[in-house]
């Protein structure tokens, strides 16, 4: 049985990318405001795996991207628009692992596509003897520091995958959950499928940079969001304070990244 994880609305895609046999789906619970825990929120992740390789990215992204790839003027209009009014991603980016010793990660910077790569072996880990079940797992604890948080990590060696959410991997089991000390990000495994997935690539225009230079790319547009508007055509007639404002408090407030190379500057 071949599940194909796109939502073609009878449109035949011939955009096929690569087919996984495994699907993770964890649900991310996460805290965008530091200082505001009723700003948490939840989004449902997926982990695609197929022996040496995996793809980890948002579920609602997903279905986004397969609408993407429907030809104009084909398919079901508004069966399209319902689905991506119901279907909104917070998270655009997507990380693959393969064989070789490297993580990609891709993102969106404005309506641009950037990519870094950094080590597979970024991660450290200690591995302890406490044990727990969770999600009907018989699973181990593991630490790591990463992108400036503490993680412990709960895996299993009932799956000899070597795979978790995110950027994490390299522990002789799956990661059946993980999260940083504060609890501001939180992964659990949901749901395990042993079903084909099709996944297909809608990037065409990919600039791949340094690490370094996608994180300062990405604080300076944040801090200059109204800026990068303007040079991309976009006129604002009346209400350019009101709008300011807003842009000025929604980088306040989304102040708590996953990885802490963007804090807002008081």
């Amino acid at each position: 049985l071949l599940t194909f994880c796109v939502f073609a609305l009878g449109t035949n895609i011939q955009a096929q990318d690569k087919v996984f046999k495994i699907q993770c789906i964890y649900k991310l619970d996460y805290q965008p405001d530091s200082t505001d825990k009723t700003s948490a929120k939840s989004e449902n992740m997926l982990l695609l795996i197929d022996g040496g390789n995996s793809v980890f990215k948002s579920q609602n992204k997903n279905v986004i991207d397969s609408i993407d790839l429907i030809p104009f003027g084909t398919g079901d209009l508004n069966g399209m628009l319902k689905l991506m009014n119901s279907n909104r991603a917070n998270f655009r980016f997507t990380i693959t692992k393969d064989s070789t010793s490297e993580v990609r990660y891709m993102d969106y910077i404005d309506i641009n596509v950037y990519e870094y790569t950094e080590p597979k072996n970024s991660f450290k880990w200690e591995i302890s003897g406490d044990s727990a079940t969770l999600n009907g797992y018989h699973c181990q604890k593991a630490t790591t520091i990463y992108g400036g948080r503490r993680w412990t990590a709960w895996f299993t060696n009932e799956i000899p995958i070597s795979e978790g959410p995110y950027k994490f991997g390299g522990l002789p089991g799956l990661i059946i959950k993980t999260n940083d000390d504060s609890n501001y990000y939180t992964f659990t495994l949901t749901e395990l499928l042993n079903k084909s997935c099709a996944l297909y690539n809608t990037q065409k225009h990919i600039e791949k940079i340094s690490k370094e230079k996608y994180n300062s790319s990405l604080e300076y547009y944040l801090d200059n969001r109204f800026e990068m508007m303007a040079l991309r055509g976009v006129k604002v007639t009346s209400g350019e304070a009101s709008i300011r404002q807003r842009m000025a408090d929604q980088r306040k407030k989304n102040n708590n990244p996953i990885e802490l190379f963007l804090v807002k500057k008081e």
